[in-house]
């Protein structure tokens, strides 16, 4: 069973057989909860500035200054095509600290034990444009949690609190990682498994080779965030990971959870 929002075809509550799998948002804030996509940009982008074919652009910045997660969460989609188990959000995304304007559709697919996004983004404007695509699923987790990636994961280091450099450093993922605080981005790692006391989360992406993990204060020691990106934050300006669309281009990616209790 799941919940949906129309506006950024939010997803805010699933349930696989009867398990609840997302913590809500408490304060109704798409990014404090649920499933909420992030495009065309995930994480931060510095200063909410960027520029792009030699011309500079701004998006308007929260109370640390940046900018963060796109825009599609304030846009309204329609749901195009709902059938039993399925339901296909489509909108269009425009904005005036972005150069073109996309036809974006996002996916859901509903099995008993398990959830499958999948998103298509194509270029619909007259200038190329950068994108990124990621989301922001809050997983419930109880007492100790550990993820594990199926193949070897590297962090981005981090120049200053939010902005990775694009320096690769080891990273231990066999342990717990309650004790450490988390906002922290990754590459690689093919599927992911998120355990806890609670169950087993098998992530699975397509076309999403970044993933950031986050346990801040937002997860109320009850979730741990995973999130499938296609690049890094800011990768408006540091270029990590992000795609050039040309005008008529589209890019799809895309991930899977299945629950095991």
């Amino acid at each position: 069973m799941a919940e949906f929002d129309t506006r950024g075809a939010y997803l805010k509550s699933l349930a696989l057989d009867g398990d609840e799998i997302l913590l809500p948002s408490e304060d109704g804030r798409q990014t404090h909860g649920g499933a909420c996509n992030l495009l065309p940009y995930a994480g931060r982008i510095r200063n909410g500035m960027y520029s792009f074919m030699g011309k500079r652009y701004s998006f308007p910045t929260g109370k640390d200054g940046h900018s963060i997660h796109g825009f599609a969460r304030d846009t309204e989609f329609s749901a195009a095509d709902v059938s039993g188990n399925s339901v296909l959000f489509e909108a269009v995304l425009s904005n005036g600290g972005y150069p073109s304007t996309l036809a974006a559709s996002i996916k859901y697919e509903l099995q008993r034990r398990a959830l499958s996004v999948s998103y298509h983004v194509r270029n619909t404007g007259e200038m190329a444009a950068p994108l990124v695509i990621g989301s922001h699923p809050y997983f419930l987790t109880s007492g100790e949690w550990v993820v594990s990636p199926e193949f070897q994961a590297e962090e981005l280091r981090l120049a200053d609190t939010y902005f990775p450099d694009g320096t690769l450093i080891p990273f231990n993922f066999g342990r717990s990682l309650n004790g450490l605080q988390l906002d922290s981005c990754f590459v690689g790692g093919g599927n992911l498994r998120l355990r806890s006391e609670y169950g087993e989360m098998l992530i699975s992406r397509r076309n999403m080779p970044y993933f950031l993990l986050y346990n801040g204060a937002y997860t109320r020691g009850k979730s741990v965030a995973v999130e499938p990106m296609t690049g890094a934050p800011d990768a408006y300006n540091n270029g990590i990971g992000a795609v050039v669309l040309e005008a008529g281009e589209g890019h799809s990616c895309g991930y899977s959870v299945t629950f095991r209790k």
